[in-house]
């Protein structure tokens, strides 16, 4: 028995979204119980299939699934797979794993420029649309904020080829070319100086059951966490680009923010010596099941870390936009 009938025997519909590494199948996580293809399955790789779920990051071979899934004991669980016992009595994956940042990507000088022009272009849209700088005044962002950190605003969705981004053509299975999606949306980029680093998108008409992503980033991007602020200071980390804006706008003298930009993502080799080097860290993720559920290895790797959850909503954005409540205030009034 193979790890995909061990999935449908816990209740999963897996589809197979690609061939990657003899083909993957994607569905619903039974551990999240939660999304739906969040949960990756590739039956082809190791003796019997292995899994991993991209939020929550469960993960393990066919026998790891029977006793995560199944309840069954580490002997159960081969005669399940039909796979002979090692001369053990635990297996190997349950030790811990040092964790290993990755090296940042490099981003090429033609990106950069074409990435400027897009970002002015995007800025002065903006600025001629009333209606959607109250937008990201509800959400508790000022005019000179927009304007300090140039966010923008692209006004239709569009599909753009890749060779005008400044990026190398590439071909799709089906022999088309491949297309940078531009998604009608608030336009945000990142800098380290003056050179940008990363642009994302957050789609006007993203909706929560939508298939597709709120925030799409533009390919060429750093693949690196954004960090604003002075990084001498203590660092708070947030997912969301323009919650980190938000908290600098409020306390860019007290702290340094730090955008994951999603709530998987992990520190890459830069931030990791930044937050090795910081007096303190303050964690606060999105206050969801999704966000509580990576606490612990934030914990683990950083001792001078804080755990400073947002005491109302989701996030500091939607606390300002929903409750009308500023909790950046709010909480350096606690401490």
């Amino acid at each position: 028995m193979d790890i995909l009938n061990l999935a449908e025997e816990v209740g999963l519909f897996p589809k197979k979204a690609s061939s990657t590494n003899g083909g993957e199948f994607k569905s619903a996580c039974p551990n999240c119980q939660d999304g739906k293809d969040r949960f990756c399955i590739w039956p082809n790789k190791g003796k019997a299939g292995c899994y991993w779920c991209r939020v929550c990051e469960a993960k393990g071979d066919a026998i790891q699934f029977c006793r995560d899934f199944l309840g069954m004991t580490f002997h159960q669980a081969c005669q399940k797979v039909n796979i002979t016992p090692q001369m053990r009595a635990e297996p190997q994956n349950i030790k811990r794993h040092t964790f290993k940042p990755h090296q940042p990507s490099l981003i090429s000088s033609s990106w950069q420029q074409v990435a400027n022009r897009y970002i002015d272009y995007c800025h002065e849209n903006l600025m001629r649309e009333p209606s959607v700088i109250n937008q990201l005044a509800q959400r508790g962002l000022t005019l000179e904020t927009i304007k300090q950190f140039c966010l923008g605003w692209n006004t239709e969705n569009l599909f753009d080829r890749r060779e005008r981004l400044g990026l190398p053509s590439e071909t799709k299975e089906n022999g088309f070319d491949r297309r940078q999606w531009l998604p009608k949306g608030f336009v945000i980029p990142s800098f380290e100086g003056a050179n940008p680093t990363k642009i994302k998108i957050r789609r006007s008409d993203w909706f929560s059951e939508d298939t597709f992503p709120k925030y799409v980033e533009i390919s060429g991007s750093k693949q690196s966490p954004s960090v604003y602020g002075n990084p001498s200071k203590p660092v708070i980390i947030v997912e969301s680009e323009l919650d980190a804006i938000l908290i600098q706008q409020k306390a860019s003298d007290l702290v340094c923010s730090v955008a994951l930009g999603g709530v998987s993502k992990k520190p890459d080799t830069e931030l990791h010596a930044l937050l090795k080097k910081a007096p303190l860290i303050l964690l606060s993720l999105d206050f969801d099941e999704v966000g509580k559920k990576h606490y612990s290895f934030w914990i683990k790797q950083y001792p001078n870390l804080r755990s400073w959850p947002i005491p109302f909503d989701k996030s500091p954005g939607d606390a300002i936009e929903k409750s009308h409540i500023n909790v950046i205030n709010l909480k350096l009034a606690e401490d």
